[in-house]
């Protein structure tokens, strides 16, 4: 007959198993966040108010496309004027480069899973103007810029600015959204001089979720930290 372990090791072996996991989150969501220097964020979003501020152990780990990246464990901070906040857990990541891209992240966190396919996260929407072969674009000339796939994937707003290479600030024309066919019209300002000039457009971006396995509330983007792209299509002018 087996000796019963002492209660010291039979607890020292119970605290070598696997943590809680995300199971501590309760009902918890991952969502997407935008930020700086071309990242993104995801961040697991909980139910602070009934959890109180989590923190995920020691063996929370994230992928994104099969490169290991940084992760934020979760944290509470107290501050004078608002009291204790919490962090939540987090990681982040690059967004490729062309829109229409997406990213297959995986996480994990005791015996918890999660993996989450998302496509349009890029940072750059293509596009080209429409001109015929030996065609010349002219000072004050109203354009068509055929844009690349992607472009149904982004709220268009109601202006776009146009500026000369290297020379003084954009000018600010509106436009409409682009037709069926993913073709912009721009009309081009006569103020601008000759030259390389940009047409310029600030983008949100609404990714879609094709996977999203383990977040108990399912998968989504922050309206807060939205995420951003842009259309920078550079052409010849001439008077």
């Amino acid at each position: 007959m087996r000796a019963a372990l002492p209660l010291a090791a039979a607890a020292l072996l119970a605290g070598c198993g696997p943590g809680p996991g995300f199971a501590q989150l309760g009902d918890f969501q991952l969502l997407l966040q935008g930020a700086s220097s071309g990242l993104a964020q995801a961040s697991f979003d909980y139910d602070f108010q009934s959890l109180g501020c989590k923190t995920l152990d020691g063996d929370f780990t994230a992928a994104v496309n099969g490169s290991p990246t940084d992760v934020f464990r979760g944290a509470s901070q107290t501050h004078l004027l608002f009291g204790t906040t919490c962090v939540f857990p987090s990681f982040v990541f690059t967004r490729p480069p062309q829109l229409n891209d997406g990213v297959l992240m995986v996480a994990s966190s005791g015996r918890d899973h999660l993996a989450v396919q998302v496509d349009g996260v890029g940072l750059s929407l293509g596009g080209v103007p429409l001109v015929a072969p030996g065609e010349v674009i002219h000072v004050g000339q109203r354009i068509q810029l055929q844009l690349a796939s992607g472009w149904e994937r982004v709220s268009w707003p109601a202006s776009c600015n146009v500026s000369l290479e290297g020379q003084g600030g954009p000018t600010l024309v509106g436009i409409a959204p682009p037709s069926a066919q993913g073709v912009l019209d721009v009309q081009l300002p006569s103020t601008l001089p000759p030259g390389q000039q940009h047409v310029l457009v600030n983008l949100v971006v609404t990714p879609t979720f094709s996977q999203c396995e383990g977040p108990a509330r399912g998968c989504g983007v922050d309206e807060l930290a939205v995420l951003q792209a842009k259309l920078d299509v550079s052409f010849q002018v001439q008077p």
